[in-house]
């Protein structure tokens, strides 16, 4: 459904979905920009950080490839990556290379 913070759910879950583009160096690296698009009442729109309870998971998508991972909001918001009261838009860099 359209202008929904979520994509889909599962169950009473709300899901995310993200598609992470590669990274510029190409070493197997996938970025992902946890944002959301905001319109004000001005009819202003910008991207912004997800807050807290938008949704509950986060499904992100390695673009091109099988790969995905499913990350609960509470981490991302542990990690600083969601809910940011600053409004400093983060990005989270997930590789696919072992270690």
């Amino acid at each position: 459904m359209e202008g929904l913070v979520y994509d889909f759910m599962i169950g009473s879950k709300k899901v995310q979905e993200k598609v992470g583009t590669i990274t510029h160096n190409n070493d197997n690296s996938y970025s992902f920009t946890l944002t959301k698009y905001d319109c004000r009442v001005d009819g202003k729109c910008k991207n912004k950080c997800y807050e807290e309870g938008d949704n509950d998971l986060y499904w992100l998508n390695c673009k091109n490839t099988l790969n995905f991972y499913v990350i609960p909001e509470n981490i991302l918001i542990e990690k600083g990556l969601l809910g940011n009261s600053d409004g400093k838009i983060k990005s989270l860099t997930i590789s696919l290379k072992p270690s």
